[in-house]
């Protein structure tokens, strides 16, 4: 998708890939497991049940992702020249949760990445 906006209310499968450039992307409701991909792109991802691993790479937006309190996942990130945000409560402290089974992996240059729970 390339300068466009897409508003998307519920999503849900089993893997979904995702291509944006100079884009807005509004995705709620999400089940399952995302890949995405976005140059210069605002990216909402509100997940309504994590079941599947979920890996954002970014460079020059902006993402913000809200997943349910308590969700099995653990977190990894990579930021060159950005800003990671993390108002995640976790079970364990530090970035998992118990018994993780799935992966929230984000790597962004130049964006700022806010990852909070709903």
């Amino acid at each position: 998708m390339t300068s466009s906006t897409m508003n998307i209310d519920t999503l849900s499968s089993a893997y979904t890939r995702l291509n944006a450039s100079s884009s807005t992307v509004n995705l709620k409701n999400i089940s399952g497991g995302i890949t995405t991909d976005s140059q210069t792109s605002t990216l909402n991802c509100e997940f309504k049940h994590i079941g599947g691993n979920v890996n954002i790479t970014a460079e020059m937006g902006s993402v913000n992702v809200k997943i349910p309190h308590n969700s099995p996942v653990s977190l990894r990130h990579e930021e060159s020249y950005s800003t990671f945000k993390n108002n995640v409560k976790w079970t364990d402290k530090g970035d998992k949760n118990k018994d993780s089974k799935y992966i929230i992996d984000t790597n962004v240059k130049f964006s700022i990445v806010t990852l909070e729970e709903k």
